[in-house]
């Protein structure tokens, strides 16, 4: 199976499992903290041979994911070269519409960029993903499906944003979401290349479905990365500071000459593994037989380790 195959399999759990159960209106929604063990064994069963790890991590008192701020984490790319993301759950309230309410806490979301901003050795891209079950026709949907995959309904069932979209609400609804003024589907070959997936302004950024994920490749980063030196260049040369897309965390770091707009780290699996959990060697080797959890170290505070390895 396809990795966007995988990730698609994924929001149709979310989908199904946030549907409402017809004649007992009191059994309805389905928390995040709930589903998202759900998520990983969707994503496990998958059989996607790019997915090399997923590990949960127990949790308990302070380590919670009340106090960390997140609640997985996702290293995506090549066997020596991956991004990371840093990954906040959210599930849409007892509602199943286009005003369908998220709720977003504000302390949460600043640990979750603190705690990605302090990864020194390896920053990573702090994101909210959202679960969902949406009772509007395919018309109306089709409006919001921020992609350039053809449609799939039951794909929104998880979508993600950079968490720039929600920093200024205690609040947002699925149509603020995901409403986006641009048509971008049919400019770009993959969505995320456009930068307003990483814009400073929330009404530029874009939220789109958990699968783009899957399409957002290492050398289409590069190119990006690349595009961006290129303009940041070319805008300082003339005299103007380039601040009208950013990842947060770039243009203001001590290595802001060379600081990619978006973070690539040469890393392999054993070595995400020995930095999160503080083992190696053998013990990675017979991971998959281990009986005892894994303690995680002071560099991964998530529930829930991801490490996705593709071709390119």
């Amino acid at each position: 199976m396809e990795l966007v195959d995988a990730f698609k399999m994924a929001s149709y759990k979310a989908w199904d499992e946030m549907e409402p159960v017809s004649g007992f209106s009191r059994i309805t929604q389905v928390r995040e903290d709930g589903l998202t063990p759900l998520i990983l064994k969707e994503l496990a069963r998958s059989g996607c041979s790019a997915i090399v790890d997923i590990i949960e991590s127990p949790k308990h008192g302070k380590q919670s994911e009340k106090f960390l701020g997140y609640d997985f984490e996702i290293w995506i790319g090549t066997k020596t070269r991956k991004i990371r993301y840093i990954i906040q759950a959210k599930s849409q309230r007892n509602q199943y519409h286009l005003d369908s309410k998220y709720e977003i806490d504000t302390e949460q979301l600043v640990r979750l960029e603190r705690y990605a901003l302090v990864q020194r050795d390896y920053k990573a891209i702090p994101l909210y993903c959202y679960y969902k079950h949406l009772q509007e026709d395919d018309k109306t949907l089709n409006n919001y499906y921020n992609s350039h995959t053809v449609y799939d309904k039951k794909a929104l069932g998880i979508t993600v944003s950079s968490s720039l979209k929600v920093k200024s609400y205690n609040e947002i609804s699925f149509h603020e979401l995901h409403r986006f003024q641009y048509d971008i589907k049919n400019w770009f070959p993959n969505i995320l290349k456009y930068p307003s997936f990483f814009h400073y302004n929330e009404a530029m950024a874009a939220t789109v479905p958990f699968h783009e994920l899957a399409l957002f490749t290492i050398s289409q980063i590069d190119a990006m990365n690349k595009r961006y030196h290129e303009i940041r260049e070319k805008l300082r040369s003339l005299g103007v500071f380039p601040f009208f897309f950013f990842y947060p965390y770039s243009l203001f770091s001590n290595d802001g000459e060379k600081e990619n707009l978006i973070p690539v780290h040469n890393i392999t699996r054993e070595e995400i593994i020995s930095y999160a959990f503080g083992i190696g060697g053998k013990e990675v080797e017979v991971l998959s037989n281990r009986k005892e959890p894994l303690v995680p170290t002071k560099n991964f505070e998530g529930r829930a380790l991801i490490i996705i390895e593709t071709k390119e």
